[in-house]
């Protein structure tokens, strides 16, 4: 009884602290239009007091592939800027982003973690407000890759 007691405390204790950061593996689909792709995803971030980065990552959707190369952000606080622009927040078990793509395109991203696992949904919008993709993934913390 003593041993199942300790080991129900050790897994509670090791999801109460999960965290964005680490690296992160798993599967997902990439929508467009109504129809979508099976996706293999990985992607790595790293936290420090003063600073989030997303050290790599790419989905390999068969057909089509997103490289997500590094990219640091200033942290203050809960909040995550890109030079002077708030772009996205950051708490112990989630992050959320809001980037430009371009002039007219804006990139949503949310990654929620609960334990050992982490639910990424990213949504490509256009400047009418129409979604031109949708990638939602499940994603599992690893050691390495």
């Amino acid at each position: 009884m003593k041993i199942f007691f300790g080991f129900l405390i050790l897994i509670s204790s090791s999801l109460a602290f999960a965290s964005v950061g680490g690296n992160w593996q798993g599967w997902g689909e990439w929508s467009y239009d109504g129809s979508g792709a099976p996706c293999d995803m990985k992607i790595s971030f790293n936290e420090t007091s003063k600073s989030f980065s997303r050290t790599s990552g790419y989905f390999d959707c068969s057909i089509i592939g997103l490289d997500l190369g590094p990219v640091t952000y200033t942290k203050n606080g809960e909040n995550l800027f890109d030079g002077d622009k708030l772009i996205g927040r950051i708490t112990e078990n989630s992050l959320e982003l809001k980037e430009a793509y371009s002039e007219t395109v804006t990139i949503d991203t949310k990654l929620i973690v609960e334990g050992h696992h982490a639910d990424y949904l990213e949504v490509w919008t256009g400047q009418d407000g129409i979604q031109i993709y949708k990638i939602t993934g499940r994603l599992f913390l690893k050691d390495s890759f």
